[in-house]
């Protein structure tokens, strides 16, 4: 992580909006009886993109886009989700000028999901309790994860 390419990111931009996008969620019959011990669970986030608007009030308006998922498998067949919750979040950030594109991508990497992270946690919490299934505790988002 380049904290030089960061301090700037954090000196320009300022979050506005983080909304989401799109959730996807699924459990099979299989799910709800396999005690936890004996299901894994695995996770992916990343930052796909980021789009560049110069808004009508002389601001520059950046959009990131946030992908998030869980998913448990068991040991015999990890290819094979039982239960999988997904999300895509679309973050605005605006600054007074124009940031060079080398700021932008580290800041996406590193500091993006730390913002959409709450969000995310939320999610899945909520969509857990819609599917009737133990809440799955997503642990605190690490910067540089």
């Amino acid at each position: 992580m380049n904290k030089e390419l960061i301090s700037e990111a954090s000196r320009l931009l300022n979050v506005g909006t983080i909304t989401i996008k799109q959730g996807f969620f699924t459990t099979s019959n299989e799910y709800s009886s396999i005690p936890e011990e004996e299901y894994i669970l695995q996770g992916y986030n990343s930052t796909t993109n980021c789009e560049e608007f110069e808004t009508q009030e002389g601001m520059y308006a950046y959009i990131y886009t946030y992908e998030a998922a869980i998913r448990a498998v068991t040991e015999e067949n990890s290819d094979e989700a039982i239960m999988e919750i997904k999300a895509i979040f679309e973050v605005v950030y605006t600054s007074p000028e124009e940031v060079n594109h080398e700021v932008i991508s580290e800041f996406g990497n590193h500091n993006v999901g730390y913002h959409v992270w709450p969000y995310w946690r939320e999610f899945v919490q909520s969509t857990c309790m819609r599917l009737g299934i133990s809440a799955i505790s997503v642990p605190l988002y690490k910067i540089g994860n």
